[in-house]
């Protein structure tokens, strides 16, 4: 299950994962598109982009940026939900 962190000015939806049993946190983010969703994975604390389905290199670029400033914050919400959900 993801849960929204926020919405970025271009209309890119970020979401992320309850804690999952290895430790890592997954973030996802997509871009409504007339064909359907530009979409991206990451885990953390590895920041790996698990996945891309039509980001640029310059816009996953942004994203990884992104996802790397607000990791601390999104470990924080997902240690929130992990807990209403244990």
């Amino acid at each position: 299950m993801f849960y929204d962190y926020c919405e970025l000015a271009d209309g890119t939806q970020v979401g992320y994962s309850e804690r999952l049993h290895d430790g890592s946190v997954e973030v996802v983010a997509e871009l409504p598109i007339y064909e359907g969703f530009k979409t991206a994975r990451f885990t953390l604390p590895a920041m790996l982009c698990t996945f891309n389905d039509g980001f640029s290199d310059n816009e996953l670029n942004d994203l990884s940026t992104f996802v790397r400033n607000n990791s601390q914050l999104i470990f924080r919400f997902s240690d929130e939900v992990s807990k209403d959900y244990a």
